[in-house]
């Protein structure tokens, strides 16, 4: 799917976890999360984006072998920490930000 273009970031209403980086969190055996982790990190995946309700893939994961996994693989990039300022401090930036970044922004908004 990912090859035809699925976007590894996107949020999908229909699934229980939003994500998909969010529904491979919940998997309990770490030898099938760990590669489906690396690919999704690998093709832009955030390890920082929250799902609806505000959750990030490291707390919902059910098993400490796959948490550790999705902490030690976070690099909170310059870009993804100023998101997160603006989104805690509340600051307008749809009108001021391009379209792209304004999705970027969204990646790390509770909707």
């Amino acid at each position: 799917m990912i090859q035809c273009g699925a976007n590894v970031n996107g949020i999908h209403n229909n699934w229980p976890f939003g994500r998909p980086l969010h529904a491979i969190a919940t998997c309990s055996n770490i030898d099938i999360a760990k590669p489906i982790i690396e690919l999704f990190l690998a093709q832009g995946a955030h390890a920082d984006s929250i799902d609806s309700r505000g959750i990030l893939p490291q707390d919902l994961a059910s098993q400490p072998a796959v948490k550790e996994l999705l902490l030690s693989t976070r690099k909170l990039s310059l870009k993804c920490r100023c998101a997160q300022i603006i989104v805690s401090t509340r600051i307008n930036y749809q009108n001021y930000l391009s379209s792209n970044l304004v999705v970027f922004v969204r990646l790390h908004t509770i909707k």
